[in-house]
C-alpha cells in the first residue's frame, strides 16, 4: 500500500514523532510511506529518510508518483490534523487525483484558533471570512471550516475519545491514542555519567520535562518552574532539567528567581532523551483541566510512563482511564501547593514510588504499544478504502474538482451521500439530513452574530462622531 501522509509542519513538530514511528512500522510491514511537509526545516529529514521520504506540496501535485519507489500514486491519504495547509493540499490533490482519505485529529482545533484571534485583541465574531484568512496562520485550523474538512474524509482517527464531538455522526472513526516504542523507552537505572556532566548533587531530586514553549503551554511550564522553586524553599533539594525549543526566559512574567533551580538544556537529539529521562524521580505534566488540555494527549506522558517514571498529571484527557495512586497521581486543581505535596509524596514514600513505577509501565504497555496502534491503523486504512468505493467518493471528487471551499464541498458531500440510498440505513440517512440542517443553522447563527456585531460597531462609530462634533 502507498501511504501519503500530509503534515501541517515538518519534522520539527511534536506530531512528527508519532507519524514517523507509525511510518517506520508500516514500512517494516511492506507498505511504502511518504510525507508532504509544510516546512523549510530540514531537521530530522536524514534521520527518517530510510523509511519515509519527504516532499513539498508543489512537487507532489505536479507528479504524484514521485513519492513512491513503484512510481504509483498514493493508495490512501493520511491527513495529519485538519489544519488549513493540510486541507488546502488535500483539496488540490483530490481535484486531480481522487484518493481514499483518512483524517487524524489530535487537538481542540476550534479552541486553539479562537484563542489565537482573541489574543490578537479581536473577537472571532468580529472577523469577516477575509480577515480570518489573513489573521490565522495556515498551520492552524480554520475555526469554522475544519469540521467541514473532517466531513470530507472516508474515515477518521482521533487521539482521545472526547474528540468524537468533531466527527460527523455518520463517519466511521477509531480512537488511536499516541503510541510509544516500548523497546526504546524502557525502565533503566539513572545514567551516572550524565548526572556528573550536569553537575547534579547526589541527594538532589530530579524532575525532567521535555517540550517546547508556545502561547498555550507557557503558563503551565511557568507553574512547573515555580513548583521546583517552592520545593527548594521548603527544604527539598530539587532541580528541573528541561529540554526543548525556546529558552524558558521568554515566558511572559517568569523571573530569574523562578529559574534558579532549572537547567535549560535546549534542543537535544531524540536519541539522548531516554538517558535524560532516566534521571527523573518523577514526571509532572503541568496544567489544569481546560478546553486545551482536555482534548490532547502530550507524547511526553506515554514516553515517561513507558520508562516507569512515577507520573503526576491533571485530571483530564486520559486521567479517566487511570487509578489514582496506582497508575499515576492525579492533581485536581493544578495549584502549586497541590502538585508540590504530590511530589513530596513520591520523594518520601518508597512503597508508593515502587507502585507508581510498576503502574506507569503496565499502563504504557496496555494503552501505548505502537505496534498495536499500527494494527488499528492498517484496518482503518482498509475501512477508509472500502467506504471510498461504497460511497462513490471518486465520482464526488471528480464532479466537484473546481470547488475549493471546504464548507461548500461538505454540503455537496452530504447531498452526494443522501443519493447513496443502498449504502446507508434509513437511520443513518436521517443523521446525514440532520447534519445538513445543522450546517444551515450554524451558518444562519454566524450571520446573525455578524449582523449584531456590525450594528454594535455602527453605534460605537456614531457615538464617537457625535462626541467629536458635539452633537
Amino acid at each position: 500500500m502507498n501511504i501519503l501522509f500530509v503534515l501541517y509542519g515538518g519534522f520539527e513538530t511534536n506530531s512528527s514523532i508519532l507519524l514517523t514511528l507509525f511510518a517506520k512500522e508500516l514500512t517494516k510491514r511492506g507498505h511504502q510511506c511518504a510525507i508532504v511537509i509544510h516546512s523549510d526545516h530540514q531537521e530530522g529529514v536524514i534521520e527518517h529518510q530510510e523509511y519515509i521520504s519527504s516532499f513539498h506540496p508543489a512537487k507532489v501535485l505536479e507528479n504524484p508518483g514521485c513519492c513512491f519507489k513503484n512510481n504509483r500514486r498514493a493508495d490512501i491519504i493520511h491527513a495529519w490534523t485538519p489544519r488549513q495547509n493540510v486541507c488546502q493540499f488535500v483539496l488540490d490533490y483530490q481535484a486531480h487525483y481522487p484518493t481514499p482519505l483518512l483524517i487524524y485529529s489530535e487537538d481542540n482545533e476550534e479552541w486553539i484558533s479562537t484563542q489565537f484571534i482573541d489574543r490578537s485583541g479581536s473577537k472571532i465574531e468580529e472577523e469577516t471570512e477575509a480577515s480570518l484568512q489573513m489573521k490565522i496562520p495556515t498551520c492552524l485550523s480554520h475555526p469554522y471550516n475544519y469540521k467541514a474538512f473532517l466531513g470530507l474524509a472516508d474515515a477518521a482517527a482521533i487521539i482521545i475519545p472526547k474528540l468524537v464531538e468533531d466527527i460527523p455522526s455518520w463517519l466511521f472513526y477509531e480512537v488511536i491514542m499516541t503510541g510509544v516504542d516500548l523497546d526504546y523507552f524502557y525502565p533503566r537505572s539513572a545514567n551516572n555519567a550524565l548526572k556528573e556532566a550536569l553537575h547534579l548533587k547526589p541527594q538532589q531530586k530530579i524532575i525532567v520535562y521535555c517540550g517546547g514553549v508556545n502561547q498555550f503551554t507557557a503558563q503551565s511550564i511557568k507553574s512547573l518552574c515555580q513548583m521546583v522553586f517552592l520545593l527548594n524553599k521548603e527544604g527539598c533539594s530539587c532541580r528541573l532539567l528541561r529540554s526543548g525549543r525556546e529558552k524558558l526566559s521568554i515566558i511572559p512574567g517568569i523571573t530569574a528567581k523562578e529559574l534558579k533551580y532549572v537547567s535549560d538544556l535546549g534542543i537535544l537529539p531524540r536519541s539522548e532523551l531516554p538517558n535524560l529521562m532516566s534521571l527523573a524521580d518523577v514526571f509532572v505534566q503541568p496544567g489544569v483541566p481546560s478546553p486545551f488540555e482536555e482534548l490532547r494527549l502530550p507524547c511526553k506522558i506515554p514516553e515517561f510512563m513507558a520508562m516507569g517514571i512515577p507520573t503526576i498529571l491533571p485530571n483530564c484527557n486520559i486521567a479517566s482511564l487511570m487509578t489514582h495512586g496506582e497508575d499515576a497521581l492525579i492533581h485536581e486543581t493544578g495549584a502549586l501547593e497541590e502538585i508540590t505535596t504530590l511530589c513530596k509524596k513520591v520523594f518520601c514514600d518508597e512503597i508508593l514510588t515502587r507502585k507508581l513505577k510498576e503502574g506507569a509501565r503496565q499502563f504504557a504497555v496496555k494503552y501505548f504499544d505502537y505496534q498495536q496502534k499500527v494494527d488499528q491503523l492498517e484496518k482503518l486504512y482498509q475501512k477508509a478504502m472500502d467506504q471510498y468505493h461504497n460511497h462513490q467518493s471518486q465520482l464526488f471528487w471528480e464532479s466537484n474538482s473546481s470547488e475549493k471551499s471546504p464548507s461548500r464541498l461538505f454540503v455537496k458531500k452530504l447531498h452526494h451521500l443522501l443519493q447513496q440510498t443502498e449504502s446507508f440505513s434509513q437511520e443513518r440517512q436521517k443523521g446525514i439530513t440532520a447534519e445538513l440542517a445543522a450546517v444551515a443553522l450554524d451558518f444562519q447563527e454566524r450571520l446573525c452574530l455578524r449582523d449584531r456585531q456590525f450594528e454594535h460597531l455602527k453605534k460605537k462609530r456614531k457615538s464617537k462622531i457625535a462626541r467629536l462634533f458635539g452633537y
